[in-house]
């Protein structure tokens, strides 16, 4: 029996970058998305990470003789991105566009696995806590992954976030981030680095979490064009936030202010030291005074190069006076490139482990990173 069924392109083409990632090379499910012509749905399945369904706009025959297909993913969106619609001839086994433009791509058209669809159809979620990302906090959060482990074996175990309560935090082993959202958890949710990618191209969405139910949280635009099964990370470490004594290893009264523009130039500066001179890791942060001026000195330390340079400071305790320590160069420039205020106030004390980087303008926004000796 011979049908044509007209796919359009919006909905593939709008979802295209989350599509791409789904792409592995490997198995029929690996390499290629699922179209359910039935019921005019497009599955992607990336193993072990994520599960998701698309809704999709088509034209075809009331009498389907074809319930639906597996496609090479990447030649399929290279068609949904060329043209605003295409024909599947399912007789002829072609993709079609207008009368002369034909594409033989490799599918198949055994079915996909009903139980992979079971949550989607069904979407059972009672007893599941959900929470709404807007878009004032995708952004905070989407910050967060500068700071989640590498997964190398030694620290597979910190690559990914937390949200616990009406914070996110993540953790790389040498800092901390941590930010105020404008949501709140009932229970800490983690998630695998891949909640970045869907973050990256989904904004407004609800997510779907359990305590109890399952290794998956499941998040859905507003108008449910998409749904998303994203594994959680079962064995993340996450810092206890909320125990005081935890925290006292960071909140401290004492700190140094300056501004955020000057420190961001000079550590961008000292980049170029890092490149001529691979052991130039580590500043060395103190307070000088010349003057009656007080400045706060940035020294940039290798074995082949050595760099001065100081800021004055707008505000500091004078208990800071006298010492000084080393931090980790780049920790120190990420965390300070994420901050958006003026000001940048730098809190720390004589002899302790850590230094809390903290966006001047907004407190709920910081990166504790580790503090050596010199």
């Amino acid at each position: 029996m011979n049908e044509t069924i007209r796919i359009f392109s919006d909905l593939p083409r709008k979802y295209a970058p989350l599509l791409r990632k789904a792409y592995v090379e490997g198995s029929q499910t690996d390499e290629s998305i699922y179209i359910d012509f039935e019921n005019s749905k497009l599955y992607f399945f990336l193993r072990n990470k994520f599960d998701g369904r698309i809704k999709i706009e088509l034209e075809k025959p009331d009498d389907l003789s074809i319930s639906g297909i597996w496609v090479n993913n990447p030649t399929f969106l290279a068609l949904m991105n060329e043209y605003p619609y295409i024909d599947f001839d399912s007789e002829n086994k072609t993709f079609l566009y207008g009368d002369t433009e034909e594409f033989k791509l490799t599918y198949s058209e055994e079915g996909v696995d009903k139980s992979k669809l079971d949550f989607f159809e069904s979407k059972n979620l009672d007893g599941f806590d959900t929470f709404s990302i807007k878009d004032s906090d995708r952004d905070i959060i989407m910050n967060s992954f500068y700071f989640m482990g590498s997964g190398v074996a030694q620290d597979k175990h910190l690559e990914g976030i937390t949200i616990t309560g009406d914070k996110v935090v993540s953790y790389n082993g040498i800092s901390m981030y941590e930010a105020s959202l404008s949501f709140k958890t009932e229970f800490p949710v983690t998630f695998i680095s891949e909640f970045q990618s869907v973050l990256a191209f989904l904004y407004d969405i609800e997510v779907y979490s359990s305590e109890s139910r399952g290794s998956e949280v499941y998040i859905t635009s507003y108008d449910e064009e998409i749904i998303i099964a994203l594994q959680i990370a079962s064995n993340l470490f996450c810092p206890d936030i909320h125990d005081e004594s935890f925290r006292k290893n960071f909140e401290y009264d004492e700190y140094v202010c300056v501004n955020k523009e000057e420190i961001h130039d000079i550590i961008s500066f000292f980049n170029d030291f890092r490149r001529g001179d691979k052991a130039n890791t580590y500043i060395q942060i103190g307070l000088d005074t010349k003057n009656d001026l007080t400045f706060l000195s940035l020294v940039s330390l290798g074995k082949k190069s050595k760099a001065k340079r100081t800021i004055e400071v707008t505000e500091f305790n004078e208990e800071l006076l006298n010492f000084s320590f080393l931090v980790h160069r780049e920790s120190l420039f990420k965390a300070i490139s994420l901050m958006k205020g003026d000001n940048i106030n730098l809190r720390y004390q004589e002899g302790c482990s850590s230094i809390n980087i903290e966006d001047g303008d907004n407190e709920n926004i910081h990166v504790v990173t580790t503090r050596f000796t010199t």
